[in-house]
Parts: structure tokens; sequence; C-alpha cells
């Protein structure tokens, strides 16, 4: 019984540590992707004026946000982005107020005031692209089962 629960025991520690040395392995992936997502960015913005690519797609979305759906010029545009550093991660400091200028291809401003912020299920796909905001920007929250989406209307230019 004392030999059983002793292998018992060590095995459960084994477990333990293979499951600390998993997340380990899992962070230092993560940050490395990070870093890779980063130097794509900014080699991208050396060859474009703004850093959105004009198509989802998921290659796409790890190298910049994409274009998930709609167009500024319509009021309807929607933009996913990682939440990297230098990506989408900045997005949930904002607060309704806060003021956004979109800049297309041709130079050409969209200014957007944050409306709301809602935070979405990843499933719920038809509320994401459901209301009458003009710009909606969402990310992924930590853990990737939520969406942090910020809701915007479109403002008078300067």
């Amino acid at each position: 019984m004392n030999k059983r629960r002793k292998g018992r025991g060590i095995g459960l520690m084994t477990l333990g540590l293979l499951l600390i040395a998993a997340a380990l392995v899992l962070t230092g992936y993560n940050i490395w992707d990070e870093r890779r997502a980063e130097e794509a960015s900014e080699k991208m913005l050396e060859q474009m004026e703004l850093p959105v690519m004009s198509e989802w797609s998921y290659p796409r979305l790890k190298v910049a946000p994409c274009r998930y759906q709609g167009s500024a010029y319509t009021n309807d545009l929607i933009i996913a982005g990682h939440n990297y550093r230098k990506h989408f991660s900045p997005l949930k400091t904002l607060e309704p107020g806060a003021r956004i200028v979109f800049t297309d291809v041709a130079g050409n401003q969209f200014y957007y005031i944050a409306d709301s912020v809602e935070i979405l299920k990843k499933t719920e796909v038809e509320q994401m692209e459901a209301g009458e905001w003009d710009l909606t920007l969402f990310t992924c929250t930590y853990g990737g089962q939520t969406r942090f989406t910020l809701r915007c209307l479109r403002e008078e230019e300067e």
C-alpha cells in the first residue's frame, strides 16, 4: 500500500512538472510569435502607409490587422487584429470618447469617436457584424475565448 501511494505521488509530481514545462514552452512560443509579428508589421509599414490588410485570413492576421468586412466608404468597416503589442493590444485601453483616425491607401482620412465597448464570445459572429456602427475594431482577450470589441461612430472631418 505504501509503495503504491509513493508511486502515485511520484507519478502526480511528474505530471505536474510536465504541465509546468508545457506552460513554459507555450509562453515562450507566444513571446516568439509576438516578436515575429512585430517584425512583419514593421516591414509592412515600410511598404504601406496603412498597416491594415485589405482582406481577412489567419495567415494575414499574423502579419497585421485585417479588414474583416465592410468599408470606410459605406460606414460599416470592421477590422480584426491580434492581441499583439504592436497590433490591437492597445485597443483595450481605449474608452468611449476616444478619437480614431483611419487613413486609407489613397491618403483619405476618416474620423471616428469610440462609442461603446463590448465583450463578445468568439462564437457571436452575428453580434459582431450587427449594429449601426460606422467602425468596429476587435481583438481577442487573453485566453482567446472572448473578443474585445470597440464600436465607433463617424465624426465629421476636421
